[in-house]
């Protein structure tokens, strides 16, 4: 769960890093001279591109940390899926026993009165035929 509420630090951070590349490639693309003949500083565009580069690195990186984290909370979330899947078959289980000990503790007590009135009657017998 601690994943959870770390979620919106890196969607902000995944966010910033998106903007941050619009921003430079906007900027670098304004750069570059899109006349005929045109001529540019071979040292400045290298420096230009090599940024460039270390940004989507960067954002590359950002995102593989992203997706590993999301991929521990997909299993969790999965766990916890299962998990309560097997708690509400266990509860109806649980739900069917108890019903069926019901029955049973029912018919116990039944049983042991019939036994107690069975049992009164041979006492009553046993005393009538004594008197006889």
């Amino acid at each position: 769960m601690k994943l959870l509420s770390e979620w919106a630090k890196l969607e902000g951070k995944n966010f910033e890093a998106v903007g941050r590349v619009t921003r430079k490639l906007s900027a670098l693309s304004v750069k570059l001279p899109l006349e005929e003949d045109a001529k540019g500083d071979v040292e400045s565009v290298y420096i230009a591109i090599s940024n460039a580069a270390q940004v989507m690195d960067s954002i590359e990186g950002t995102i593989n940390k992203f997706l590993s984290q999301v991929e521990k909370v997909l299993y969790l979330i999965t766990e916890l899926s299962s998990t309560l899947q097997n708690q509400d078959e266990s509860l109806e289980e649980m739900e069917k026993t108890i019903t069926v000990v019901a029955k049973l503790v029912a018919w116990e007590k039944s049983v042991r009165v019939h036994l107690l009135q069975i049992g009164q009657d041979s006492e009553e017998e046993e005393a009538v035929s004594r008197h006889d």
